[in-house]
């Protein structure tokens, strides 16, 4: 089945249409962008929006493009943060015209994060582009919250949550409601480093499951008995006295002790899904910066994702740049670059005048 990180359903509701909308994971994930989620909201002829949020956040511009889309809808929004509303998700919730949050949700709020490869002035670049982004997105903190756009670049500095009527009373929401164990199926760690241990806790990936669970005994309602003054009184302890031995060590015969039974199928269906998300993972990595050979060796040899991030991390500039000249289709050498790479050191370097009058570089 096909994944998405959201769904848009149209209902009927009294008097007029609504309908509920639910961003539910990863935004931009598996290659779904924010303009599948505009088209169909544009599409939408309703005058209430129910907008849910269960979501670690994701691309930045897909969130504000999201955030915009629905503030220039007509329809009237109110937003419910149901687990949690972290990173680019908590601008979205901004859009809501009534923001309200489950008493057991969570809001997450910090500095956007990026990834950029080449020599000192792009790294500087890069820096100056995620700031400005960050100034943008502390705008929209600042004028929600009612704080100033310092106090609200310093909360993003420091990674700062809110639970529930917390977010509240930070001016980030309008209510509470009361709220249920919403399901959860993200990694808090891939963006946040200082998530509470209960929010760790809670959207943690539970372990799949290849036969339902056993049924829970029913309960049966005892009434309690009504209490005596005897009752209050506090009873001295009891101590038992020592039962005579009826075998003696040299005779005593050793019980082992009883065994957890370990579900064989649940413990191989988890392998296999954790080794396919390694591997999908390492491939998306070689697939965007290259070093193929490098992950076929990780792959064969059972390394990790964290292990082979930072093996081409680790990578010299030059080993980058053939690396990306590789997987760039628009520095592939010409067939004349090849043919002429034939004849020597003098073809080599009228190839690399005809790259630098091209691209720029050698």
């Amino acid at each position: 089945m096909d994944r998405n990180w959201y769904s848009i359903k149209a209902q009927a509701e009294g008097d007029g249409d609504s309908a509920d909308v639910y961003i539910f994971d990863y935004i931009g994930g598996w290659d779904i962008t924010a303009r599948s989620f505009i088209e169909e909201l544009k599409a939408l002829h309703v005058g209430q929006i129910n907008l849910h949020i269960n979501s670690p956040g994701g691309y930045v511009f897909d969130g504000i493009a999201i955030q915009n889309s629905l503030k220039h809808h007509p329809a009237n929004v109110t937003v419910f943060v149901d687990g949690l509303a972290a990173s680019i998700a908590s601008i979205i919730a901004l859009a809501g015209d009534d923001i309200r949050i489950a008493d057991n949700a969570y809001v997450m709020i910090h500095n956007p994060a990026s990834i950029v490869w080449g020599e000192a002035k792009d790294m500087l670049k890069e820096a100056e582009v995620l700031s400005k982004i960050a100034d943008g997105l502390a705008g929209d903190y600042s004028r929600q919250m009612g704080i100033s756009l310092e106090e609200a670049r310093a909360l993003m500095d420091e990674e700062t949550w809110y639970l529930g009527q917390e977010a509240v009373e930070a001016g980030f929401a309008d209510s509470t409601f009361e709220g249920a164990r919403a399901a959860a199926s993200f990694d808090l760690n891939r963006i946040a480093a200082k998530a509470p241990a209960d929010a760790l806790a809670r959207f943690s990936q539970p372990a799949p499951r290849t036969t339902p669970p056993a049924p829970e005994p029913e309960e049966v309602a005892v009434m309690p008995k009504p209490k005596s003054p005897k009752d209050n009184q506090v009873e001295p302890p009891v101590v038992e006295e020592p039962k005579p031995a009826t075998e003696t060590v040299e005779n005593a015969v050793p019980v082992p002790a009883e065994e957890t039974p370990v579900d064989v199928d649940a413990a191989v269906e988890a392998a296999l899904a954790a080794e396919r998300t390694r591997t999908a993972e390492i491939n998306a990595l070689s697939a965007q910066f290259g070093f193929a050979e490098d992950a076929e060796a990780f792959l064969k040899d059972g390394k990790s994702v964290e292990e082979f991030r930072a093996h081409i991390l680790n990578k010299s500039p030059d080993e980058w740049r053939a690396s990306l000249a590789i997987t760039n289709p628009t520095t592939q050498p010409s067939e004349q670059d090849e043919a002429d790479s034939s004849e020597g050191e003098a073809a080599v370097a009228k190839i690399k005048e005809r790259r630098k009058a091209r691209f720029g570089v050698n």
